[in-house]
C-alpha cells in the first residue's frame, strides 16, 4: 500500500538526504566543482520521484462524484421500514474533511413514536491514495473496536477492510457502536451501526452492498 511504502522507505530517504547534504559543494569551490553540482541535481530528481511513488501521487480524475458512493434506503436490508434525511456534507470528525459526505438511516424501534438514527455511512476522498490509506489506518488502530466473533465477512472489493464494535457504557445501555471502515484506491468508506437494533447479519449485507457499489463504480 502506498502509505506503508512511504513510512518504510522514510529511513532510506532521510539517508540519502544525508548524502547529498556531505555532497554539496562549498561556495569556494563552486567553479571547480560543477559536474559534482550536475550529479547532485540528478540524483535530487532521482529522489524526488521515488517519494512521490513511496507516498503517493495525486488522485485521478473522476466521472461521478464522490457522495454517488453512497447507499440509499433501496439498498439497505430488506424487512425494515427505512428512512433518511438525506446527505450532506457537514464533516464533525477530524479524518473526514473536505470531500466528505454522509448519509443517515433511521427505523422506528419499539415503544418509540419517532425514528431513531440506527445506521450511517461516510464516504471521504483522499487527495491521494497515501492519504486514505494512513487514515483508514489510524480508524482500524483503534483497539477499543473489537471484532466479534461472529464476524467472519472479508471484502474482496476493499483494497482493506476491518470491522469491530465498542460499547462506552460497558454494558448499561444494552447497544454498541459497531463500525466498518474499507478503502477503495483514494475513497475511503466508513459505516456506522447500533447493535443490536441493527443485526450483525443487516451490517454485513449493507457492508456487501458497499463494496457492489463502490466497485461498480470504479469499474471494478
Amino acid at each position: 500500500m502506498p502509505a506503508a511504502r512511504c513510512r518504510q522507505h522514510f529511513p532510506q530517504i532521510a539517508r540519502v538526504a544525508t548524502i547529498v547534504t556531505m555532497l554539496a559543494p562549498r561556495r569556494r569551490d563552486l567553479p571547480a566543482r560543477l559536474p559534482r553540482l550536475r550529479a547532485i541535481r540528478v540524483l535530487l530528481v532521482v529522489l524526488e520521484g521515488f517519494v512521490q511513488v513511496a507516498c503517493g501521487l495525486p488522485a485521478p480524475a473522476r466521472s461521478f462524484e464522490t457522495k454517488e458512493l453512497l447507499l440509499t434506503v433501496s439498498d439497505l436490508p430488506p424487512g425494515r421500514a427505512w428512512q433518511s434525511s438525506g446527505v450532506y456534507n457537514e464533516p464533525v470528525l477530524d479524518y473526514c474533511t473536505g470531500d466528505c459526505w454522509e448519509i443517515d438511516f433511521s427505523i422506528q424501534l419499539p415503544g418509540s413514536t419517532s425514528a431513531t438514527r440506527v445506521m450511517g455511512q461516510q464516504v471521504w476522498r483522499g487527495i491521494t491514495l497515501a492519504q486514505s490509506q494512513g487514515t483508514y489506518e489510524r480508524l482500524a488502530g483503534q483497539t477499543w473496536f473489537k471484532s466479534p466473533a461472529e464476524w467472519t465477512y472479508q471484502s474482496h472489493s476493499a483494497d482493506q477492510s476491518s470491522f469491530g464494535c465498542y460499547d462506552d457504557t460497558h454494558g448499561a445501555s444494552g447497544a454498541e457502536l459497531c463500525r466498518w471502515q474499507g478503502t477503495y484506491e483514494e475513497y475511503l468508506v466508513i459505516l456506522f451501526a447500533v447493535h443490536p437494533y441493527v443485526t450483525l447479519a443487516e451490517i454485513e449485507q449493507t457492508v456487501r452492498a458497499i463494496d457492489q457499489h463502490v466497485s461498480g463504480k470504479l469499474g471494478k
